[in-house]
């Protein structure tokens, strides 16, 4: 990605960079501290919040706002849907966990290259 006179581009890199690593805690603590797995997490599952602005986005809008105005990186992601997970002692946990890194990173791609 070319960056702009604006620095447009190199904000937006800045904003997903940080939000990768708000995601990657949350799971790890979702996992270590908490003893869980998600088992749905995707893009639909994660909101952002920042005060002063509308109370929650999905992180989807959010990588869209971002676009047109960049955020101050004030706010924090949420995970939604916790009430599905699963513990870790589940047969199938590290399954879901694996799942659900895949989603979440299919989904970053995803929108990094339809927003780039």
């Amino acid at each position: 990605v070319a960056f702009q006179k604006d620095g447009l581009p190199k904000r937006f890199a800045i904003t997903v960079f940080c939000f990768v690593l708000q995601i990657i805690m949350v799971m790890r603590t979702l996992y270590q501290k908490c003893k869980l797995v998600h088992g749905d997490l995707s893009e639909y599952n994660i909101l952002y919040f920042e005060v002063g602005h509308v109370p929650f986005f999905y992180f989807k809008f959010v990588l869209l706002y971002t676009k047109q105005k960049p955020l101050d990186l004030q706010g924090h992601l949420h995970i939604i849907d916790v009430s599905q997970s699963v513990d870790l002692d589940h047969p199938h946990a590290l399954d879901f966990l694996r799942e659900d890194c895949v989603h979440v990173s299919v989904s970053l791609i995803f929108l990094w290259l339809w927003f780039s």
